[in-house]
């Protein structure tokens, strides 16, 4: 396929640089029980994990030291396939010290000169705490459900919900303690904004959607670049496109364009964003995500040459270009091609409300389900809805042409792709593999593409439907 998957690795080819800076770090790992072995020290960066250094284990103790300060974030020690001990670094916290035992990592852990982490683990271990205590009363409520016992099901779900306001209550706890803190940040980055209950009328859901919306950022910031190297950034970053964006173009351009906005106070967090707005565009399933994609090479990479390398930066520059001609919405580009008789045949000269441009392969195993599905819907609705397929073969053998126009008795046109008058088609159209299946009005505006047979015909009856109600 043509989609651009290299940007999956724009955005990362500059995370090393993040590291140099100006300080040394010094951390310490005492595990009794550790044998002596190699571990890998790793990072978070944006959804995923990365190799900071190898370290060897001696006497029981790791040592992770460098002339430089290791990047704000959460950190991991990784030996084998076992992920042991996750651990934060902050600008200001690059010396400290771990003893715990192997058997018995966090319940023994002693954390020493890192508030970060004192605060961290003692939060872990709280959440285990309670966690034990929310099974134990899931256990007791769901007896009481069975047993149809009330009031044994009014308290269990008294006591969790007094578990639940003591977790939230601990949370904020350790965030005031320190709110400047890396792991008071990422803390309050992980609660949820709580919508404010109506006591006057029934709750109104759209309301409701704009009220969390609207307050989805307040609890962190998306030009904080430490956050960027925690799990939560990317976390939150996904749940929102997934969840609170609507799904087309023009939403998906004017959310991108505030989130960029709000990440513009750092170089880092503001390269990010908008490869991850870019990115959502290009890998969406919704048709005609890429007029947004366009837009963000269009508004971003394009002027800004910081953003990338140049070769890279030229790549996606003639993505958008390739993408930009054929895009839902835009007026289709004119085809002029031979049929089987050698006569040329316009797109522009069909008189019809609507065509479907229809390129395939004739010895595409698909392509000839896709042929058998468009011969039904021709035949049984041509008339109806004043349509006509023009039909764009992609080999360059007349004969094999000849032969699938022979074999289906195909009534519409078919064309070879390769013996075009002007530029071929696949200057002017997007086709990613075969069959590919275009939609167009009598303005030969495009309407769909990529959708399979079956789903052009649906669009194509409710759209005209709508169109004759319009009259």
């Amino acid at each position: 396929m043509k989609a651009l998957f290299f940007l999956c690795n724009v955005f990362f080819m500059a995370v090393e640089s993040a590291f140099a800076q100006p300080k040394n770090h010094h951390i310490e790992i005492e595990m009794r029980g550790w044998q002596d072995t190699t571990i890998i020290l790793s990072y978070h960066y944006a959804g995923r994990n990365y190799v900071k250094d190898t370290l060897f284990v001696y006497n029981e103790i790791v040592t992770i030291q460098g002339d430089s300060s290791l990047h704000p974030g959460m950190y991991a020690i990784i030996a084998g396939q076992n992920r042991l001990l996750d651990f934060f670094v902050d600008e200001n916290d690059q010396n400290f010290s771990f003893k715990t035992i192997r058997t018995a990592i966090i319940d023994s852990l002693i954390v020493e000169n890192s508030r970060n982490n004192e605060n961290f683990f003692e939060w872990i271990k709280f959440l285990a705490e309670n966690g034990k205590k929310r099974d134990s009363l899931d256990e007791v409520l769901s007896k009481a459900v069975e047993s149809k016992k009330k009031k044994a099901k009014k308290a269990a779900v008294l006591q969790l919900e007094n578990l639940t306001r003591t977790v939230q209550e601990k949370r904020l706890e350790l965030f005031f303690s320190d709110p400047e803190l890396l792991v008071s940040r990422f803390m309050k980055a992980q609660e949820e904004v709580i919508i404010p209950c109506k006591n006057d009328k029934e709750s109104d859901q759209r309301q409701d959607y704009l009220y969390f919306k609207r307050h989805y950022f307040d609890n962190w910031s998306l030009s904080d670049d430490a956050l960027l190297y925690t799990p939560i950034y990317e976390q939150k970053m996904d749940w929102y496109f997934k969840n609170l964006v609507p799904l087309d173009p023009d939403s998906l351009i004017n959310e991108g364009n505030i989130l960029i906005e709000k990440a513009k106070g750092n170089v880092e967090t503001y390269r990010y964003v908008i490869w991850k707005t870019t990115n959502f565009a290009e890998s969406s399933p919704i048709m005609g995500m890429e007029r947004a994609f366009v837009h963000f090479i269009d508004n971003y990479y394009f002027p800004d040459t910081s953003l990338t390398s140049s070769a890279m930066r030229s790549r996606m520059i003639k993505r958008a270009d390739e993408l930009r001609r054929s895009m839902v919405g835009v007026k289709a580009s004119n085809l002029v091609i031979q049929d089987s008789s050698f006569q040329l045949q316009a797109l522009s000269n069909i008189n019809a409300d609507f065509v479907i441009i229809y390129f395939f392969d004739p010895d595409c195993g698909h392509c000839k389900t896709e042929t058998d599905s468009l011969l039904s819907f021709y035949r049984d609705y041509k008339a109806q809805y004043n349509f006509e397929i023009y039909a764009v073969c992609s080999d360059t053998s007349m004969t094999k042409m000849k032969t699938y126009i022979q074999n289906y008795n195909i009534p519409w046109i078919v064309v070879n792709g390769p013996r075009t008058l002007h530029q071929g088609y696949w200057e002017l159209y997007d086709v990613p593999s075969m069959p590919t299946i275009y939609l167009i009005d009598r303005e030969k505006t495009i309407l769909t593409k990529r959708l399979d047979a079956h789903n052009t015909f649906q669009f194509l009856k409710i759209y005209a439907m709508q169109k004759n109600k319009e009259k």
